[in-house]
């Protein structure tokens, strides 16, 4: 699986209006432990997301679209996003 890392104005258009390619997993990383959730308004698929802090993964789960607001447990230091069903551990 491909890594493709979101920075800068990419954080906030994220998977909105794109193809979902199966085969990549998208992240985003962020310089201060925090909240950071998530809306699936424009994705058009169904999503797995991993919220991570520095010891590892703290809350997965898997989002429909057009939900407006997804969070997680404690404070992370990002997530990454896949096609659901690709996010393997």
């Amino acid at each position: 699986m491909k890594i493709k890392e979101f920075k800068g104005l990419g954080v906030f258009r994220g998977l909105m209006f794109r193809k979902i390619d199966p085969n990549i997993l998208y992240v985003f990383n962020f310089a201060k432990p925090g909240k950071y959730p998530i809306h699936t308004f424009f994705v058009k698929d169904t999503i797995d997301v991993a919220w991570f802090d520095k010891s590892g993964i703290i809350d997965i789960k898997t989002v429909k679209p057009w939900k407006p607001y997804v969070t997680h447990k404690g404070k992370a230091l990002g997530f990454c996003e896949c096609k659901s069903g690709n996010l393997i551990f």
